[in-house]
């Protein structure tokens, strides 16, 4: 049987998976690339491959893979020719607590079907039997089919997040869409709600559901000079769109991240200490005017980023909040900084060249970029301390007990190089 995933950064580590074969869409064919993956039974199997695309056809049947806990990797969300995306470094660094993890993701069946999705998927339109997981990190997403239409389901246990902050979070996709950003646009239910709020026996979830977008992903490595242009372009248009909105909607303020890391920095380290202290010193001090500082993305990375065409569409905006915007500009390229900040690296340049054309913002402004990577660090190190909450001396699955182990040398690393660097 022949399966599909995009594989974009080549390394891609063990995650567990399950194959159905359901009526739709054929996928296309494994190029190069070696990737091991281990199957929910436990045996393992190497591939190669490197691009696999679900496209529409009303003929043919798809071999559809469900992936399940990416180990350092990020999935890139709802759109159609590229319907799975993996990368280093990756989503743990927005990952719900594992123990919420563990009670949905232990009603997965063989079939890639969970009775938490089907019964929230109640609220909806959906194709019976079509309900099929698509991937865990900061939400639970699902994939299914609604007559001639591709689907995703995103829901959040009410423990991770406010029904609150996902009503802001659509009043955003709302306005934008307005000032003609291209996103992945939410569906209303059989109510006429964006969210929608359901009690089961494992738990109150909040939901939403969102339409696919068609198009393509691009790697790093493969983005052309025009390519980073247009990633800027598209930055600068979503910077102009949400710097227009008012009244500014519920969602997070940089001091709410600050208080945030702050609950998980351990007190017997003196060089985290130190870095916090002096992070929340610098970024204090930067003025917070209307061209500075407004509402940005969060992870407007390429793997949040659909190119069909001349148009970009963009996904997930789940991470939305208030901040510098030169913030956004350092959240969306950690990839390219993956070795440190070079605000004079040429592609940086051209992507803030596209930006520019849309939103001005200084060079001195700019020049804060660095500042803000070491912040993004900061933060994915206190969101994966959240997720650390399983009970020592449990048994758990294989697949999870390999996450939190994951989890913990990411932690670790970051303690370590902070503290090497510090002294």
């Amino acid at each position: 049987m022949n399966a599909s995933i995009v594989c974009r950064s080549g390394k891609a580590d063990s995650i567990r998976l399950a194959v159905s074969v359901l009526e739709g869409p054929r996928t296309s064919p494994f190029q190069s690339g070696d990737h091991g993956f281990e199957s929910r039974q436990g045996s393992q199997v190497s591939f190669r491959l490197r691009a696999i695309a679900l496209l529409p056809s009303s003929q043919s049947s798809i071999a559809q893979l469900a992936y399940q806990h990416p180990i350092g990797t990020k999935s890139c969300g709802y759109h159609e020719a590229g319907a799975m995306m993996l990368r280093q470094p990756g989503d743990i660094s927005r990952m719900m607590r594992l123990s919420t993890m563990l009670k949905v993701d232990s009603t997965i069946g063989d079939d890639s079907s969970s009775p938490v999705a089907e019964q929230i998927l109640e609220r909806w339109a959906c194709d019976r039997g079509s309900v099929r997981f698509f991937r865990s990190s900061a939400n639970f997403i699902y994939r299914f089919q609604d007559q001639d239409s591709m689907r995703y389901l995103r829901f959040a246990d009410a423990s991770e997040r406010s029904r609150e902050a996902i009503e802001a979070e659509m009043a955003i996709l709302e306005a934008v869409t307005r000032a003609g950003i291209l996103i992945a646009t939410p569906v209303a239910s059989k109510r006429g709600n964006t969210v929608e709020t359901v009690d089961t026996e494992w738990g109150t979830f909040h939901a939403v559901v969102f339409s696919a977008l068609e198009g393509q992903q691009h790697e790093l490595d493969d983005l052309s000079e025009s390519g980073f242009r247009g990633w800027g372009e598209t930055l600068g248009r979503l910077h102009a769109a949400t710097s227009a909105i008012a009244p500014m909607p519920a969602r997070p303020a940089w001091s709410d991240h600050v208080a945030f890391i702050q609950n998980y920095l351990p007190a017997e380290s003196p060089s985290l200490q130190a870095e916090f202290a002096e992070l929340v010193a610098a970024i204090s001090a930067l003025p917070e005017t209307r061209e500075t500082y407004g509402l940005v993305h969060g992870d407007f990375e390429l793997d949040n980023l659909v190119w069909n065409g001349a148009h970009v569409g963009i996904l997930d905006f789940d991470d939305c909040s208030r901040f510098w915007y030169a913030a956004d500009i350092a959240f969306a390229l950690r990839d390219l900084f993956e070795e440190g900040a070079d605000i004079g690296d040429p592609r940086f340049r051209v992507f803030v060249d596209g930006y520019r054309m849309f939103f001005p913002l200084s060079e001195e402004h700019i020049g804060n970029v660095p500042l803000f990577l070491r912040f993004a660090h900061l933060l994915t190190y206190a969101r994966i301390a959240r997720s650390l909450d399983l009970a020592p001396g449990t048994e758990y699955p294989d697949w999870l007990r390999r996450l939190n182990s994951k989890l913990l040398q990411r932690r670790a690393a970051y303690r370590a190089s902070v503290e090497a660097r510090r002294g």
